[in-house]
Order: structure tokens, then sequence, then C-alpha cells
């Protein structure tokens, strides 16, 4: 279908996150440029007719992201280039679906001949991010839900994850990392939502 085929081939960019909301630790303050993620695509906008029905049969009803997904993000990446490249890949983990994101951000590191590292850790059981009302609460809602469990490699890394809603999740896993001693991290979404 011609226009499923154009809503596939069209990556989006993530408007990162420059800035911690003004409930964290006081007033509003300036991420720090060493903390800050580096750049971001998504493969999809939720509810578009390109991607979104294989992800949504994915996150909601197989329980696992159709290969087609890895290709497309294969594809993704090789379009996209991001720099300084990715020496490694990890994942977002979750409590409600704890194998879905990690498989498929294993098989698109064995895609793309990169090592796939298990870094992160829910530790908590926080409500999904659509659930909080403003972006103050998305961030104190991410905030202490997550761990860095291993050494991460020194170079640039991919963190995965299936769905960037508010951009929290990601902004806080990737400030982590690279307090843990990564080197810069990319962010790689199959879909956009917007909060």
């Amino acid at each position: 279908i011609p226009a499923q085929e154009h809503l596939r081939r069209r990556p989006l960019g993530l408007t990162l996150r420059k800035q911690w909301p003004a409930t964290l630790d006081g007033g509003a303050r300036k991420i720090p440029d060493q903390l800050r993620l580096s750049d971001g695509r998504a493969l999809a906008r939720a509810g578009d007719g390109g991607w979104d029905p294989l992800i949504r049969e994915g996150r909601f009803e197989s329980g696992r992201f159709d290969d087609a997904l890895v290709d497309a993000c294969v594809e993704l990446l090789s379009g996209w280039r991001p720099e300084p490249a990715p020496r490694w890949i990890a994942a977002v983990p979750s409590r409600r679906q704890p194998d879905l994101v990690p498989d498929f951000a294993r098989r698109l590191a064995a895609a793309v001949s990169l090592p796939f590292c298990g870094l992160l850790n829910r530790v908590g059981d926080g409500p999904p991010q659509r659930e909080m009302r403003n972006s103050a609460q998305q961030a104190a809602n991410v905030r202490g839900e997550f761990e860095v469990v291993g050494v991460p490699p020194p170079g640039p890394g991919l963190l995965v994850d299936d769905l960037w809603y508010s951009g929290w999740t990601l902004t806080t896993l990737g400030a982590l990392l690279r307090e843990a001693g990564s080197g810069p991290i990319h962010a790689l979404v199959l879909a956009l939502a917007g909060a």
C-alpha cells in the first residue's frame, strides 16, 4: 500500500529534554550537557498506519516484536548514522513485559553486529507515564525506578525502548548510564506518542 510505505519510510526525530522540571531538587535546572541524550529517532508515530499496527500487535497481542521491525530499525540506523556511532546497545526494562524490549534490542544488536549489554534493571513499579498529569509528575515517576547493574562500555551506546511518551524515561536512564561511565547515549524508540 503506497500510503503505508510512505509512513514507514519517514523516521521521526525525538525532541530531547534539556532541563529537569522544577519539582526535582528545587527549581528547574539545565541537564548538564555530558548527561543529556545525544540524539534520538522513532520508527513510527503511535496511531499512524505505517509501523504502528505491527508495534501494537507486539505490545498487546503476541508479546514479541516482529522481525520486520528489527529490519526496519536496521534500515533506520543506516540512514540516520548517529554520531558518534554506537558501539553497543542496551534496553529499557519493564516489570509488566520484562522480555519484550530486551528481546527486541538483542535481535537488533545481532542484526547490526553490536554487543547487547544488559545494564539496566527496573527496581520500582510506578504507573505508566500516560497516567501522570504533567511533565513534573512524569519525571518524578521515573526517578528511583531504575538502576544501572553493570559497568557500561566507555564508548557511545544506543538505548532502545518501545515507546517515547514523555521522554523522561530515556532522559533519566541516559543520565544514569553517563554517570556510570558510558560514552554518549543515543535513543531509539519504536513509537512516538504524545504527552
